[in-house]
C-alpha cells in the first residue's frame, strides 16, 4: 500500500516536470515560424481571386469590361458615351459684300444732264460692310433661335466725276457724287441643323434706315451735302454657314439680303423722281466668331 502511494506520487511528480520542461507555443509564433510554407497556397489563392487586384482594375479603366468580356454597369452596350459639344452663345460677324439698287440707278436728280450738270446717273452696283452681333437664347423644333442687332453702311457712286477748279491759281479737285447708306437694324435669326455642322439659316429685322448724296473729295472728304432721308425698314435674309473651327468657334458665313425701304420724296434734289424706295439687294460673306 505505501509502495502504490509512492509509485503514484513519483508519477505525479515526473509529469509535473515534463510540463514545465516543454517550450511555450503560441498560434502567432507558430504562423511566423512555418510562414513561407503555411502562406504560399493562400497567396496563390488571393493573386488569382481577388477581384479588386491592381491588374484586374487597370484592365477595367482601359476598356470597360469585366474579366468575362461584359460591359459594366456604366455602360451596358459596351460604347463610349457621347461627348457633348460645348454650347457657343455669344457670335460675332464682320461681312463685305455688294449692293444692287435699281430704283437708285433710275433717280434722275438735278445733277445728271449733260447741260444742267456734270454728273450722270448713280450706279445701280455698290458695295457694303456689315458688322452683326447675336446671341442664342432658345431652340425651337430643334433649330437654334438667335436674337441681335445688325448694322451696315453701303455706298454707290455717280457714273462720272469731274474737276473742280480752285481759284485764284487755277488748281483743280476731283470731285465724286456718291450715295451712301446706313442701317441699324435688330434681327432675329433661326440655324437650320446640327450645332457644330455647316447649317443654313433664315433672319429678319427691322430698324432705321438713312441715305444721303453728297459730294466727296477722293480721299473721303465731305464738299457739299445735297439731301438726305430717314425712314423705317426692314429685311429679310437667308444664308449658310461653313465651320472653319467646330464647333461654331470660327465660321465662314454667305448671305444674301433683300431691303424694304421708302425713303419718300427727295425735293429739290431729285423733283419730280417720286420717291426713292427699294429693294436693296445685298449679297455678302464674312466670318462668325
Amino acid at each position: 500500500m505505501a509502495f502504490r502511494e509512492n509509485r503514484l506520487g513519483c508519477c505525479i511528480i515526473f509529469a509535473c516536470v515534463v510540463l514545465l520542461c516543454l517550450p511555450s507555443f503560441s498560434p502567432a509564433q507558430s504562423a511566423a515560424e512555418t510562414g513561407p510554407k503555411a502562406d504560399s497556397g493562400l497567396d496563390a489563392y488571393r493573386s488569382q481571386h481577388t477581384p479588386l487586384s491592381t491588374p484586374y482594375v487597370f484592365a477595367l479603366a482601359k476598356d470597360g469590361n469585366d474579366s468575362q468580356g461584359k460591359p459594366t454597369n456604366q455602360d451596358e452596350k459596351g460604347d463610349e458615351p457621347e461627348t457633348l459639344l460645348p454650347r457657343k452663345k455669344n457670335f460675332f460677324s464682320i461681312l463685305l459684300g455688294a449692293v444692287y439698287w435699281e430704283n437708285l440707278g433710275e433717280l434722275e436728280h438735278t445733277l445728271s444732264g449733260s447741260g444742267s450738270g456734270p454728273f450722270g446717273d448713280f450706279k445701280d452696283w455698290g458695295y457694303n460692310i456689315e458688322m452683326a452681333y447675336h446671341r442664342l437664347i432658345t431652340q425651337w423644333l430643334g433649330n437654334d433661335i438667335q436674337l441681335g442687332v445688325d448694322f451696315g453702311i453701303f455706298f454707290n457712286e455717280n457714273e462720272r466725276d469731274f474737276q473742280l477748279p480752285i481759284p485764284p491759281g487755277g488748281e483743280t479737285l476731283e470731285i465724286d457724287l456718291n450715295s451712301r447708306g446706313l442701317y441699324l437694324t435688330p434681327s432675329v435669326r433661326m440655324l437650320i441643323g446640327k450645332y457644330g455642322s455647316t447649317r443654313s439659316f433664315l433672319g429678319a429685322g427691322v430698324g432705321f434706315y438713312m441715305v444721303d448724296f453728297v459730294e466727296q473729295l477722293p480721299e473721303g472728304d465731305e464738299v457739299y451735302e445735297f439731301a438726305e432721308k430717314e425712314t423705317i425698314g426692314g429685311y429679310l435674309s437667308a444664308g449658310v454657314g461653313f465651320p472653319l473651327s467646330p464647333p461654331d468657334r470660327l465660321i465662314l458665313r454667305i448671305e444674301g439680303k433683300v431691303h424694304f425701304v421708302n425713303f419718300g420724296d427727295l425735293g429739290a434734289f431729285a423733283p419730280g423722281a417720286g420717291d426713292l424706295k427699294g429693294p436693296i439687294y445685298i449679297f455678302q460673306a464674312g466670318i462668325t466668331f
